[in-house]
């Protein structure tokens, strides 16, 4: 945010707006090296971190969560008016500036690694936080956005003056009434899920599987982990319910996690 704003206002960097990428750079590398990281990852598994596959879940996880930025109509929106922009100011930005873009595209983009990686690294899984999801989204929205803009600026001598505003309206307004129709019709997402959610809880389901789960959890808490059953652990959780899993196979992360937290060297289920 402080390499845009120094950009557009002053037409050069200074120390403060570079410093603010680098502090967040070496935060970045700071919480990788924190202890916790060790702690948690020894705890899910027994190999500890893994840094070849923290890069790869990083990787993965970026290019999912962006994929489901581009199935949002509002963002596609805005990517596309910051498009128009970049189209309208072209002919006003020089050569430095585009350089000053390209830059903070770079630097925005490291940004999400930056992001992502410490989470992953620790917890050895790509599926990301909610609190850790919204950062990531943060930064992911910077980077696109500010993309759209340069192609904006790039694309523009293809654009003939005086025709790009009807070509971008009649695209932007395509774009707007496909969103609409996805966001009303689409029950899976939106209306259906909500009164399913709401029907599990009136019919008791979400309450028995809770039970049921809550007995697990506390034979493995009392030191009577050996005595659990392929029976004790529930088959299906409800629809809008996480599934509790507890696999038989010494390379399942649940599995794993379950047996070193609880103190057990292996829970052979019968």
């Amino acid at each position: 945010m402080t390499l845009t704003v120094m950009a557009v206002k002053e037409k050069r960097y200074r120390f403060p707006a570079l410093s603010s990428f680098s502090i967040a750079l070496i935060g970045a590398l700071l919480n990788t090296a924190a202890p916790g990281n060790y702690v948690r990852a020894k705890v899910i598994s027994q190999s500890g971190l893994n840094l070849p596959e923290a890069v790869r879940n990083t990787l993965y996880s970026s290019l999912y969560e962006m994929e489901e930025l581009w199935q949002s109509t509002p963002f596609v929106v805005a990517f596309l008016v910051i498009m128009g922009v970049g189209i309208r100011m072209a002919e006003r930005v020089t050569r430095q500036t585009r350089e000053r873009i390209v830059l903070m595209i770079v630097c925005s983009f490291c940004m999400i690694f930056i992001a992502i990686f410490p989470v992953v690294l620790a917890y050895r899984d790509p599926n990301l936080a909610d609190r850790n999801q919204l950062y990531a989204y943060f930064c992911m929205i910077m980077a696109l956005l500010l993309t759209g803009g340069y192609i904006g600026i790039r694309v523009q001598p293809f654009f003939h003056l005086g025709q790009w505003q009807v070509v971008l309206s009649i695209a932007m307004l395509c774009v707007i009434c496909a969103g609409r129709f996805s966001i009303f019709h689409a029950p899976d997402r939106v209306q259906m899920m909500q009164m399913k959610r709401l029907e599990d809880y009136t019919s008791g389901d979400i309450s028995m599987y809770y039970t049921k789960v809550e007995r697990v959890i506390d034979k493995l808490r009392n030191g009577d982990g050996l005595s659990i059953t392929r029976k004790d652990i529930p088959e299906t959780a409800p629809d809008t319910t996480m599934a509790f899993t507890l696999m038989d196979n010494n390379g399942e992360k649940v599995y794993d996690f379950m047996s070193s937290y609880y103190g057990y060297q292996s829970l052979p289920l019968r």
